[in-house]
This record gives structure tokens, C-alpha cells and sequence, in this order.
């Protein structure tokens, strides 16, 4: 018994190290300065998101009016995270959008809307956004919303590698 617990002890500190240090790895993946791309048709409204998201320490890697800009505009910049209006003007609304952005180059979107309503909001989940801020907003909205949109990419993208890795595994070489 009595050499077990030094032994013991080293196990548990070797696993609270590993732990610890990948508790700090993950925090660091939402906590960095995201690279983010903002859709919204009305351009005071753009520059007041714009100037709130650098405030908090992130870059706006482009800005754009229209569904089909900002489609080009990700595809360009591969930003990491997108505040897409629902609303917008033109042939394509902020929802059409998402969809596409998220679904062809795997960028999460947060949608920004006036718009609260319950046809709104059903209309939206179908987009699978990883956030919901309602105008007006305040600068802890728009920083909580990011950190956890990134947090659930980050998260999203690990179990992704885990589940590719497991049937590989199964797989196994031919």
C-alpha cells in the first residue's frame, strides 16, 4: 500500500496535467480572435457591428450588403464565422445564404435580425445557425454568441475527426 500511493499520485497529477492542458487548448480555440464576415443591408447598422466585433478583438475580413456577395466574399476569405442579417435586399435572403455558405465551405453562420417572431425563428432553425441575436444588441450579446458559435465549431469539427479516425480504424488497411 504504501508504494502504490506515491505512484497513485503521479497518475493523477499526469492526468489533471493532460487534462488541464487540453482544457487550455480548447479554451483557446473560442477565446482567439476570430476572423468574421458581416452581412447586413443597412450600413449604419454594418459599421456599428463592425466597429463592436473589432472592439472585442476580432478582425472583419469583409462586409456585404447582398445574399450573393457575401457567398463570394466567404468563399474568398474563408472567414471563420459569419453574422449574416436574415433580411436582406435583393434576390436572396440571409437565410439562403447561410445555407449555402455553411453547407459548401463549412462556416458557421450567426444570424443578426430584428425580427424575433415565431414564423421568423422557423424559418431560421431550418438554416442551423449557431446563434440568434436580436437587433438592437448589445457588445456582451454579440461576445457571447461568437465565443459559443465557436466553441460549438470547434467542438463540431473535433467530433468530426474523431468519428473519421474510428472508421478508418475499422476500415483498416487493404
Amino acid at each position: 500500500m504504501y508504494r502504490t500511493e506515491p505512484r497513485r499520485a503521479r497518475i493523477v497529477e499526469a492526468v489533471a496535467g493532460a487534462l488541464q492542458g487540453r482544457l487550455l487548448r480548447n479554451q483557446h480555440l473560442y477565446r482567439m480572435a476570430a476572423r468574421i464576415l458581416v452581412v447586413e443591408d443597412e450600413a449604419i447598422v454594418r459599421k456599428d457591428i463592425q466597429s463592436t466585433l473589432e472592439k472585442l478583438g476580432h478582425s472583419v475580413v469583409g462586409t456585404a450588403a447582398e445574399g450573393s456577395t457575401a457567398i463570394e466574399v466567404a468563399e474568398r476569405e474563408r472567414p471563420d464565422l459569419v453574422l449574416m442579417d436574415i433580411m436582406l435586399k435583393g434576390d436572396m435572403s440571409g437565410i439562403e445564404a447561410a445555407m449555402i455558405i455553411h453547407g459548401a465551405y463549412g462556416i458557421p453562420v450567426i444570424f443578426l435580425t430584428a425580427y424575433s417572431d415565431e414564423s421568423t425563428l422557423s424559418r431560421a432553425r431550418v438554416a442551423a445557425p449557431y446563434g440568434y441575436i436580436v437587433k438592437p444588441f448589445k457588445a456582451i450579446d454579440v461576445q457571447t454568441t461568437v465565443e459559443m458559435a465557436l466553441h460549438r465549431h470547434a467542438h463540431d469539427a473535433e467530433v468530426r475527426r474523431e468519428r473519421e479516425v474510428r472508421q478508418r480504424r475499422q476500415v483498416g488497411p487493404e
